[in-house]
């Protein structure tokens, strides 16, 4: 699943938390950092690798806009004020979004789907894939997994889903089931990720197995398995970008 490296920036520390806490709702956004000052993020962008950015427009140091004006290598912005008299500039700047406060969780995913819809038709026009080793990653025929006394190998194109249990992992495949100490973190980093998706935090799917997808659950091998609310969303959108769905 692709993610979205992100920050926030708001110079009250309230809005901040609130990003901060919408943030970790959503599967494909990780916070990089949070900055009350539009200097301090621009300082952090042009050190590291930024994705998106959520950036008020109203700041005692800088404006969220002359932040945006400032960097050469500009991430996906998504504004937030209070004040809609902004938003035309903002739009100028060619920015993802505005959110005008106060904002509901509702409209902050929309606003964080969308920002991962661009990034998403961007980087493949460009050719280019997110996460280091990618391609390699999509040419692997197997993997090896860590059980109670060995590490099995197992053939990608068998895998037809995990499942996360209270302390294991159980791979599902085409020809039976295997148990993994691994953490669904390490397994995840090993698949390529334009063939599997997770689709609940106990569940993650090979996209080419799943036979329906019934009323937000996916049916892979007979099993009716659960897609959540919070990944729904982006699960139908990787669909669509993959043109693997009817839209």
């Amino acid at each position: 699943m692709k993610t979205l490296r992100c920050i926030a920036v708001d110079d009250e520390p309230p809005a901040l938390q609130k990003i901060e806490m919408y943030i970790s709702k959503i599967p494909f956004l990780v916070l990089k950092g949070k900055f009350l000052t539009g200097i301090e993020a621009i300082e952090y962008i042009q050190r590291n690798e930024v994705d998106l950015m959520f950036l008020d427009i109203q700041m005692d140091d800088i404006s969220g806009l002359k932040v945006i004006e400032s960097l050469s290598k500009k991430p996906i912005a998504i504004l937030t004020t209070a004040y809609a008299s902004y938003a035309v500039k903002g739009f100028e700047l060619n920015v993802c979004d505005y959110l005008l406060k106060p904002f509901d969780f509702e409209r902050f995913l929309q606003a964080s789907t969308k920002a991962l819809n661009q990034f998403i038709a961007y980087n493949e026009v460009r050719g280019n894939e997110h996460d280091e080793g990618s391609t390699i990653s999509n040419q692997k025929e197997f993997i090896f997994v860590k059980t109670a006394y060995k590490y099995k190998k197992v053939r990608i194109d068998d895998i037809l889903y995990l499942q996360g249990m209270r302390d294991y992992i159980m791979i599902h495949t085409t020809g039976g089931k295997i148990m993994t100490l691994s953490s669904f973190s390490e397994i995840e980093r090993l698949l390529p990720e334009s063939k599997f998706f997770r689709i609940h935090k106990s569940y993650v799917v090979a996209i080419s197995k799943i036979e329906a997808i019934d009323r937000k659950r996916a049916i892979i091998a007979k099993e009716y398995l659960p897609i959540s609310n919070t990944y729904y969303d982006a699960f139908i959108l990787f669909l669509k970008n993959k043109s693997i769905i009817t839209r």
